[in-house]
């Protein structure tokens, strides 16, 4: 039986590879290439799972698949992911204004996230989380990770703002009626909530990308 032979990967790839087995390690992890101890009489346990250095590896390929997108795949697959999203926000501002509480409507929401990963769309938020891997491993320059985050942005924001007037649309009969509750709820937690998220993406995104790094 010949044994599973790694792909070759540049330098920078496997200074990623071992910055995210380092961290595997530091939070109780076993890190790649380590084989646990055990016993004589313990059976060995077979886990299925990605190991952090493939992991790193995946990510990298998955930046240069962005890279190589054209502007209209891009538009398309950006326009199309903030309906999702909002279609869970929309269902748990629903569930608020017909008295649910905020934290079990709130459980509801990561069926967005399920729904635009299963279709492969594309998220500004990922976007500026997995390009700059690419870029660090050499795979392309900077122009083509400002190229994918603004035309990602772009479309999500065209996509958003297509949703908020297709839900005002069809609630309201074209502003014939009175905005019903759930619009009522969208627009307090968009008060609320819109330099406050502005803020955690971008901290999200600077967290993960300076750790990576």
């Amino acid at each position: 039986m010949k044994e599973f032979e790694q792909p070759s990967i540049v330098p920078n790839e496997k200074v990623i590879q071992s910055s995210i087995a380092a961290e595997t390690m530091s939070s109780g992890g076993v890190s790649v290439g380590t084989t646990p101890v055990l016993s004589g009489s313990e059976p060995t346990a077979v886990i299925d799972s990605v190991t952090p250095a493939q992991m790193g590896s995946d990510l990298v390929e998955d930046a240069t698949k962005k890279k190589k997108f054209k502007v209209g795949q891009i538009l398309i697959r950006g326009f199309l992911c903030t309906p999702f999203l909002a279609y869970a926000t929309a269902l748990c501002a629903l569930l608020v204004s017909q008295g649910w509480p905020t934290a079990a409507a709130g459980l509801l929401f990561p069926a967005g996230y399920v729904m635009l990963s299963i279709l492969g769309l594309e998220m500004a938020t990922g976007s500026f989380s997995v390009m700059p891997m690419g870029l660090y491993a050499g795979r392309f320059g900077l122009g083509s990770v400002i190229r994918n985050w603004c035309w990602t942005f772009i479309a999500n924001l065209l996509g958003g703002v297509f949703f908020a007037f297709l839900l005002w649309f069809s609630l309201t009969k074209g502003g014939a009626v009175e905005p019903p509750g759930v619009l009522t709820t969208l627009a307090h937690l968009a008060e609320k909530g819109f330099l406050f998220g502005i803020w955690h993406k971008w901290m999200g995104c600077c967290y993960w990308n300076g750790h990576i790094v």
